[in-house]
């Protein structure tokens, strides 16, 4: 009785290894061999989207402008400029080589707005300081 007891251990230990090479390979090779990929090194490039990126600076002294808000028009997005004066978003509307109208501001300077063509991945936009 103790010999068919260890027989069958080591069978449900067997079996769970067997389990577990399974989900190994299956997490592994799982996506490739379901899609009938076979090179699982040869991946797909991301579509490129449309955008806006650039730099927010000081028109005197050219330093970046950290936290300008940036809208643009007839969107309800809003998006801020980061701590180096950087900025980029995507376009909702995939549809490229077209403008829309672009609008940044930032309290102590003139309200900066324009109409932009899309992409535009460098911009440098310059705020005048407000005169008192």
């Amino acid at each position: 009785m103790a010999n068919e007891e260890g027989n069958r251990g080591a069978k449900y230990a067997a079996g769970l290894s067997a389990i577990a090479a399974i989900a190994v390979a299956l997490i592994q090779f799982g996506p490739t061999w379901l899609h009938g990929k076979r090179d699982a090194d040869k991946t797909e490039k991301p579509q490129e989207v449309p955008g806006i990126g650039g730099r927010v600076v000081d028109a005197d002294t050219n330093v970046p402008i950290a936290g300008a808000d940036i809208s643009v028009a007839g969107g309800i997005s809003a998006y801020i400029t980061e701590n180096n004066g950087n900025f980029r978003f995507t376009i909702a509307d995939p549809a490229t080589n077209h403008r829309i109208r672009l609008r940044i501001d930032k309290k102590g300077y003139q309200a900066w707005d324009r109409s932009v063509g899309v992409p535009s991945e460098n911009l440098i936009v310059q705020l005048q300081r407000e005169r008192k």
